[in-house]
């Protein structure tokens, strides 16, 4: 607690010089910076409204440049004001932006307990925001569907990418042939993930991690097959790209692999694409669908572009659209599908290879 015989300091580089003496001393005796727990100090901003900001610096201080963890009592912040929950869970989002590693707080408030959560998710901190979205969706996976299911069906459906491939090792070495370890467990597990996405039981991050599970799930088993001359009959092949002058990918990169797991061949040119190698990529490869991402208005209007040059030279091969600004209007002006996302463009792309 950087306090002198003075009192509080009011400053933050007055508080971290005595951080750093104290710390000078407690080193001749041993202890570590993992050792301490840096008090940030908070005052009431009723008395001055710039104290939270000291509290603030130190606490960033000590995070990035000291190294060492911290922690405040939160609801001095608030002390002297009303509506004392709203001010004091706006700083505590606020500390724990600034690195802020423990907290004093009453956590029976709601709106503290709420915004804490929140702020979780968006530092990081909630790993894949799994805790914020156990909080807050409103059902859960029907409990007869955790058990009867194997391994690996829930490796998946939970999104355990770390110990697919083992569960999958034990399986062959059981005698289990890899095509039926695709046919039974891989297979109706990814499906049933797209399902509980659709139901909104599952939602972006759960559906990411079981993706990459079933990936590297994959990943191993398809040499494997190949080995036992197994082929992986394919749904059909797309051709994939963010339109150009986008750079954005994460959407069209989840499309990707989700359309990979439901086995299309995927052909992912990546971003920024010009049109015309987006058209000469589908007719080389005989693509059937050419699938492309947008997220500004500015360069959805690559997408028409796309669907032109296809009409103009009658390429025969469909047209998937998705991203933020495109919507099923914009998809029917210019003679295309629209998906909204990353389990509708799978369920599209099965239907338009199915009425070719």
């Amino acid at each position: 607690m950087p306090v002198d015989d003075v009192g509080v300091p009011e400053t933050a580089e007055d508080r971290i010089r005595i951080v750093e003496n104290v710390y000078e001393k407690a080193a001749e005796y041993g202890y570590t910076k993992s050792d301490i727990l840096v008090d940030g100090l908070v005052l009431t901003v009723a008395a001055n409204q710039k104290s939270c900001l000291e509290t603030l610096k130190v606490i960033k201080w000590s995070t990035e440049e000291f190294g060492a963890n911290t922690v405040i009592g939160l609801s001095n912040v608030s002390f002297g004001l009303p509506g004392r929950s709203w001010i004091n869970a706006a700083f505590l989002a606020m500390a724990i932006s600034h690195g802020l590693s423990a907290v004093i707080m009453n956590v029976q408030s709601e709106e503290t307990m709420h915004v804490k959560r929140a702020a979780d998710a968006l530092t990081g901190r909630d790993c894949n925001s799994m805790n914020f979205i156990k909080t807050y969706q409103k059902q859960d996976i029907p409990k007869e569907e955790r058990k009867n299911k194997g391994g690996i069906y829930d490796c998946v459906v939970e999104g355990r990418r770390g110990e697919v491939v083992e569960l999958i090792k034990s399986e062959i070495a059981a005698g289990m042939h890899p095509a039926k370890i695709v046919d039974e467990y891989l297979v109706p597990a990814i499906t049933r993930v797209g399902e509980l996405y659709q139901e909104r039981i599952y939602f972006l991050p759960q559906l990411i991690q079981s993706a990459e599970t079933m990936e590297a799930a994959m990943n191993y088993i398809l040499p494997l097959l190949e080995e036992n001359s197994v082929q992986v009959k394919k749904k059909g092949k797309i051709v994939i790209a963010t339109v150009k002058g986008d750079i954005h990918d994460i959407g069209k990169n989840m499309v990707a692999l989700m359309l990979r797991n439901y086995g299309f061949d995927v052909v992912d040119l990546g971003k920024d694409v010009d049109s015309e190698i987006i058209i000469k990529t589908a007719v080389e490869e005989k693509a059937d669908i050419i699938g492309l991402s947008a997220l500004m208005t500015t360069t959805m209007q690559e997408m028409r572009v796309v669907a032109e040059k296809i009409r103009e030279r009658n390429i025969n091969v469909g047209l998937m659209i998705g991203g933020a600004p495109v919507n099923e209007d914009y998809a029917r002006e210019i003679g295309a599908v629209y998906a909204k996302d990353a389990y509708a463009a799978v369920k599209k792309a099965e239907s338009m290879v199915a009425g070719k």
